[in-house]
């Protein structure tokens, strides 16, 4: 079997884990694309939030989440 090939969501995810790429990438978005255009983008850098933040959000005391909710 040959190796996978990446498909452009998961090497643009990749790219935007630097806060400077995705700033420039959201700015043209906004600059240069329609307000359709720049929310997937603005939902493609929330997306990468959500999986950076996921592993530390596991390791949260349910305790303390408990008491956030109240």
């Amino acid at each position: 079997m040959g190796k996978r090939s990446r498909d452009y969501h998961e090497i643009l995810i990749e790219d935007l884990k630097e806060p400077a790429e995705a700033a420039a990438y959201l700015e043209v978005a906004l600059e240069e694309g329609s307000n359709e255009e720049f929310l997937l983008a603005l939902r493609n850098v929330a997306e990468l939030s959500i999986l950076v933040l996921m592993p530390h959000a596991t390791t949260l005391d349910c305790g303390l989440l408990g008491t956030m909710k109240s």
